[in-house]
């Protein structure tokens, strides 16, 4: 994101976010700068994506109508605890208005790689469409800029998340993932497959120690578009942290907000 505020106010309309559109009919990419139009789009995640839902008229969750998004929130990539989240949205398979017509839905997740498609120059993806074969989409941080591409993924398919995800570490051994597993490669038959996010705990120790984006269905829309996975190649490029941040990470860490996560006896349910 690009901030051009510099005192005298904060104006949202002031602060850029980099999208890439992707149309997996056509394989046509397009990286622009979009300024924000609110405080929605400043915070990201699934703020400023359903701005964009609400003006499809969607009433089948497969068609080609329904983008899948993907993106980060304005902390994403930051010292800030709990900056790990990436966002995917879009009308879901599995919930339904009481018209029958599919539900907008955003799910998240944490892992490493909504940070390393940040670091890579990348705030935001759109993707329409359906693949015509199985494809990775490729984020990396160029020379000049964020470079994206898609990329064969037929050798992933019918391995399961972590299968997919440490085959793809050998290829891209910078990198971090996304990915669906077979659920999701089935999507006619399976309406609830989430998304695998990979962690640096899971490349390092090879044990099967992944994050999912798990609510509506994401990666049955992942499958149903063809589309395999993500993956995200950047340095990593977290700043030191600042005093105010440690003060802030220990509120978090100490407040009422996290006290059912502190206490073992109630296993994070409060």
């Amino acid at each position: 994101m690009r901030n051009s505020n510099n005192g005298g106010g904060f104006d949202p309309q002031k602060v850029w976010y980099t999208r890439c559109t992707i149309d997996l009919n056509t394989r046509s990419i397009h990286v622009e700068e979009v300024p924000c139009r609110n405080l929605e789009d400043v915070l990201g995640g699934f703020g400023r994506s359903f701005q964009m839902l609400m003006t499809r008229d969607v009433s089948d969750a497969f068609s080609s109508n329904n983008p899948l998004i993907v993106n980060t929130g304005l902390l994403t990539g930051s010292n800030v605890m709990t900056g790990l989240r990436t966002y995917f949205s879009s009308y879901s398979p599995l919930k339904h208005s009481n018209k029958g017509l599919p539900a907008a839905i955003w799910s998240a997740g944490s892992g490493k790689f909504g940070s390393k498609m940040k670091w890579a120059g990348i705030d935001e993806i759109v993707i329409e469409g359906k693949s015509s074969s199985p494809v990775l989409i490729v984020i990396e941080d160029g020379a000049t800029g964020p470079e994206v591409a898609l990329s064969p993924a037929e050798s992933l398919l019918g391995k399961d998340t972590h299968e997919k995800i440490l085959a793809l570490h050998a290829e891209y051994s910078d990198a971090h993932f996304a990915v669906i597993g077979p659920a999701g490669e089935n999507y006619t038959n399976c309406y609830f497959a989430a998304v695998a996010m990979s962690t640096e705990n899971e490349l390092k120790s090879r044990d099967d120690k992944c994050r999912f984006a798990g609510r509506g269905g994401m990666g049955t829309i992942m499958g149903s578009k063809n589309l395999i996975g993500f993956v995200a190649r950047s340095a990593d490029k977290l700043t030191k942290l600042a005093s105010e941040t440690k003060e802030l990470n220990k509120k978090i860490a100490q407040g009422v907000g996290s006290t059912k996560f502190r206490e073992a006896n109630k296993g994070g349910l409060g």
